[in-house]
């Protein structure tokens, strides 16, 4: 048995951003794959390196796709996914 998430695409229009939706969306994903003992949430995402990248609006957007799923983790502790701040 596979014993890891994909999460495929969070999006909103660009005038609901920034409102914690998409964080909300996130953590809910999150707590689903703690629950499965899940190894940890996969994703794919553009490159964020104008070489990989050279449209700069799409460059943009996706170093922002990056920065947004960085600083929400996942954080590991051994071979399993947990919530910050709970061990």
């Amino acid at each position: 048995m596979l014993q890891f998430c994909f999460l495929d695409l969070i999006s909103s229009v660009k005038r609901l951003t920034g409102r914690g939706i998409g964080e909300a969306i996130y953590n809910r994903v999150r707590q689903k794959a703690i629950s499965l003992k899940a190894a940890g949430i996969f994703m794919e995402c553009l490159p964020d390196h104008p070489r990989l990248c050279p449209v700069p609006e799409l460059l943009k957007e996706n170093a922002a796709r990056l920065k947004f799923y960085e600083l929400r983790g996942p954080a590991h502790h051994g071979n399993r996914i947990r919530n910050p701040g709970h061990g």
